[in-house]
């Protein structure tokens, strides 16, 4: 089956990046513990002696907008936006100086110059 790319790729990959960050573990290529992550199954790796103290450390509100990430449905992920959007997320880059007012508040792409 031939499929496209779009955002919503792009952010079922960050979520992985934020799990395998936050489980600090070298995720699956194959294999069991693939398909559960495929399937937005995160319970596996909390009951791994190697992720789950770290897991367990993470706050419900992070594993839940992983899941949420890495859900199998393309649609019902989060998108660019809505991570953004997040009032945890709001909160933090208030702390650091709001990075969206520097990229001129023009959403997640639109502020974006190409790099020559």
């Amino acid at each position: 089956k031939t499929c496209c790319f779009t955002p919503a790729a792009d952010i079922f990959s960050l979520g992985l990046i934020v799990f395998e960050m936050t489980a600090n573990i070298i995720l699956p290529q194959e294999g069991p513990l693939y398909q559960d992550l495929r399937n937005a199954n995160l319970r596996p790796f909390f009951e791994s002696s190697q992720s789950a103290a770290r897991l367990e450390a993470a706050s419900s509100f992070l594993v839940n907008v992983i899941q949420q990430m890495i859900n199998p449905n393309p649609k019902l992920r989060l998108t660019a936006d809505e991570l953004l959007g997040l009032k945890r997320m709001k909160e933090a880059y208030k702390m650091l100086g709001s990075p969206r007012k520097e990229l001129g508040d023009s959403g997640a792409y639109g502020a974006l110059q190409p790099l020559h």
